[in-house]
């Protein structure tokens, strides 16, 4: 969805433009919306960068020796696709609470397409249904102070920028 001057939004609260977005900022704006709108309770794998569903979106991930896990920008397909310190953003804090990023299923074979975090639980459930949940809880496990911080910033007003608020 555009906004003014052809910016990009989000494509559930279109007042909300996110071309200029940071990663983290995507990132938190998009998890919330995973988390707490009601449209996507049961989404089948809504993207932690555009919200599309039924895996339209594909994040593959690469091993840099000395970068870590990152995101493969060629070999990956999103409208919102943006490079990410995945190491950093999966990281908890109170001022950016949103650890949604992807990351490699343990259950399917290398090289197969990431699943966003907050998606990992219902993806093995229905990728993997003989597989025992539990035992992977520690990956997709989420703090009740994250959901509630998420929550907040589900529920926040976008903000505008100064040129939108004069009339």
């Amino acid at each position: 969805m555009r906004h003014q001057s052809d910016e990009l939004s989000c494509r559930r609260c279109s007042d909300t433009p996110i071309s200029n977005m940071s990663g983290p900022e995507l990132l938190r704006h998009m998890g919330s919306h995973i988390l707490h709108d009601p449209q996507f309770k049961d989404a089948d794998s809504p993207c932690g960068l555009c919200l599309s569903t039924g895996q339209l979106c594909k994040i593959h991930l690469i091993k840099r020796a000395k970068k870590g896990v990152q995101i493969d920008m060629v070999n990956s397909h999103c409208p919102n696709l943006k490079k990410i310190l995945l190491a950093k953003a999966s990281k908890f804090t109170k001022q950016s609470p949103c650890t949604n990023v992807p990351t490699q299923c343990p259950l399917c074979p290398k090289g197969s397409d990431a699943v966003w975090k907050y998606n990992l639980c219902a993806h093995i459930h229905k990728d993997h249904p003989s597989a025992n949940v539990a035992n992977y809880n520690n990956l997709y496990t989420i703090l009740p102070e994250e959901s509630t911080l998420m929550r907040g910033i589900y529920k926040r007003p976008p903000k505008l920028k100064k040129s939108e608020t004069a009339t």
